[in-house]
């Protein structure tokens, strides 16, 4: 009983690691995380790579534990179900996909992917199996909350830091002014606080607002019904400075759904009137403000942040409608089984709506900004239709659980508000977390009581399951985390200090990493050579040509590539191999003409390239035409139907990509 008691407590304690990875960043400054080295995308992946390590030990010692023991083996529910189905049809589509090693290990930017569904899969079932009583899940509760209490103290740091800002383009009133994409982040103009984004903190705040109203409607000390109170305060407050429109919209639709539910189901009549007035003078306010900021009033302007008004609202709308479009038509295509996790950029480049011309400051969208959608084109209609599934049940389960009706109205409203974000934006670790550990919190409630047979307790057994999980735990915790993580950061700093003081290239670590990040760190090391010494750069210029000629030769369709490629070849003065990768990424897709101005020009001149350079290497005039072509009236041209814009029919350059404009 010893062994069991042991496991137990360290399986539950790794649960309550989980929340804590949310704090997660590393850098010098860093009053917490500042001992971590930097990496590449260091928030993302530190707190990807930690999650994996915790969920991974977590499941193993939960392994044992549960032959051992049968009270902790998972136990049939409904949810349960749902959320298997729907990992093992992503599983189906991404080794169907396009790219299925990018699709199954994911990269450094998002870490997602197959392998990151299969890990918040595990810390589900366990953390809905271990905690099973309403004492864990109240101290769990109580874990989110004191994280979100420092994310909370570092938002408030940034507002008074930009308030406080004496001098500079955005000084003064730095939320009321209309502050450009690319100067966001040193304007202030939205805060991200310790979760690195702006529209990952508005979803944190979100899940956390419902959070801190469900443990003041269930908590008995008083002491914490304040404490979270005014955390849930904090939390509306710092979601407005988010600056994320479609946060505020889950934020009120939640809330609204949850006293409109309260309105009319409860026992009391008195509550039920006055309920009824509360909600109605909500979704009156909601209408005013919605009609308000679309007409656009003068007396607005400075009073009210650009982001929040009607021409700002209408132009970024249209942005996400013909993103939308591209994914449904990616759909289409690939309607099944998708086109696998993290390859929306191919469908992107197939289906590239001029619309988004300019728009992208990166030159391409990995997500449609729909979840829904998302999971539509990249994992086809059967998954798609499980993960509704998992909202339906979930549903369903909160208002089948033995609850009080104040929680389960709250419940409805966390998981309603986090639809609505989901509608326009797109999900995170940070939020996926907090989406999971209420998916176990349902499961819990619906299995309570139940139990199971006996379980095998020979000394045999056990060393063989030991020895079993060690070894497998090995192989996911190196192989998985360790080994790709070491290449993220040798890729920060490609030069290191030998024991000899003398420089040395740490490329080949940097690439060492296996699938998990393979095609980041290439890319990212197109941007290297610049900070090498003098003297190691024709040999690092070497390894990253030959790295990228390996990345484009092993996607030969994708844009993306070929344009790193190119890129870095015309700055390293090999012009033609230059024209001739960028001729060809222009020859296959149209998303080509949105980056083409932003990534050649800037680096590659007509002098450069040679005195045959066509004109339209350094101009963008021929572009134009595009952002007025109708989407009605397009079309796809042959690759040999080049020329100058004739009787409406428009070809931006001598590519696949010809719009017929009458």
């Amino acid at each position: 009983m010893t062994l069991d008691r042991a496991l137990l407590f360290l399986v539950r304690a790794a649960v309550f690691v989980v929340p804590l990875v949310a704090l997660v960043q590393t850098g010098e400054k860093d009053w917490l995380f500042g001992f971590l080295p930097a990496s590449h995308f260091t928030y993302v992946a530190w707190r990807g790579f930690l999650f994996r390590i915790v969920v991974e030990v977590m499941v193993g010692l939960w392994l044992i534990l549960a032959m051992r023991d049968a009270r902790y083996r998972p136990r049939f529910s409904w949810l349960l179900i749902s959320c298997v189905a729907f990992v093992a049809l992503v599983g189906v589509a991404d080794l169907l996909g396009v790219d299925p090693e990018n699709s199954v290990f994911g990269d450094l930017e998002r870490m997602e992917g197959w392998i990151g569904l299969l890990h918040l899969l595990g810390f589900m079932v366990v953390a809905g199996t271990v905690l099973d009583r309403a004492a864990m899940w109240a101290g769990m509760a109580v874990v989110f909350l004191g994280v979100c209490v420092v994310v909370c103290a570092d938002s408030v740091v940034q507002v008074v830091h930009a308030m406080q800002k004496q001098a500079g383009e955005y000084a003064g009133k730095p939320f009321l002014q209309p502050v450009p994409e690319s100067r966001m982040g040193t304007a202030y103009f939205r805060i991200d606080a310790r979760i690195a984004s702006p529209v990952y903190l508005a979803v944190y705040l979100l899940f956390h607002a419902f959070l801190s109203a469900l443990v003041v409607a269930s908590a008995r000390a008083r002491w914490l019904r304040f404490g979270a109170g005014a955390l849930g305060v904090c939390c509306v407050v710092l979601l407005f400075f988010t600056g994320t429109r479609v946060g505020i919209a889950g934020l009120l639709g939640g809330g609204v759904t949850a006293l409109s539910l309260a309105a009319f189901i409860h026992p009391s009549v008195g509550a039920r009137g006055a309920l009824k007035l509360a909600a109605s003078m909500a979704l009156a306010v909601v209408a005013l403000l919605v009609t308000v900021l679309l007409f656009d009033p003068p007396f607005l302007k400075g009073v009210v942040p650009a982001r929040f008004i009607g021409d700002r609202i209408a132009m970024d709308f249209g942005e996400r409608v013909a993103l939308w479009g591209i994914a449904w038509q990616g759909f289409l295509a690939h309607p099944l089984f998708g086109w696998g996790q993290e390859n929306f950029h191919w469908v992107y480049d197939r289906f590239f709506d001029p619309a988004l011309y300019g728009r992208d400051i990166a030159g391409w969208y990995d997500r449609p900004h729909n979840v829904v959608l998302g999971w539509l084109v990249e994992a086809g209609l059967l998954a798609m239709l499980a993960y509704l599934s998992i909202m339906a049940v979930a549903f369903r389960a909160i208002w089948a659980c033995d609850m009080r009706l104040a929680q389960k109205c709250l419940l409805t409203g966390a998981l309603t508000g986090y639809l609505l974000f989901n509608m326009a934006e797109l999900d995170n670790l940070t939020s996926y977390v907090l989406f999971f550990s209420l998916l176990a919190f349902l499961h819990h409630k619906t299995v309570a009581g139940a139990r199971q047979g006996p379980g095998v307790r020979s000394a045999g057994a056990t060393a063989l399951a030991s020895a079993t999980v060690a070894a497998a735990l090995w192989v996911g915790v190196h192989e998985l985390n360790l080994r790709p993580l070491r290449a993220a950061i040798a890729a920060k700093t490609p030069v290191v200090r030998g024991a000899d003081g003398a420089p040395r290239l740490a490329l080949d670590e940097a690439l060492s990493g296996g699938p998990l990040g393979r095609i980041d760190l290439r890319e990212l090391l197109a941007k290297a050579p610049g900070a090498i010494d003098p003297a190691l750069r024709p040999v690092a210029v070497s390894v990253i040509t030959r790295e990228l000629e390996a990345e484009a030769e092993a996607r030969p369709e994708k844009v993306r590539a070929l344009f790193y490629l190119g890129r870095f070849l015309g700055r390293h003065g090999q012009a033609a191999r230059a024209m001739a990768r960028l001729r060809w990424a222009l020859s296959r897709s149209c998303s080509s003409v949105s980056a083409y101005p932003r990534w050649v020009s800037p680096t590659m001149s007509v002098g450069s390239v040679g005195t045959g350079a066509p004109s339209w290497l350094t101009s963008s005039s021929w572009i134009a035409p595009l952002k007025v072509a109708p989407r009605r009236n397009r079309r796809w041209a042959s690759p040999t139907d080049v020329g100058p814009s004739r009787r409406g029919l428009v070809t931006a350059t001598p590519s696949a990509c010809t719009w017929l404009g009458v």
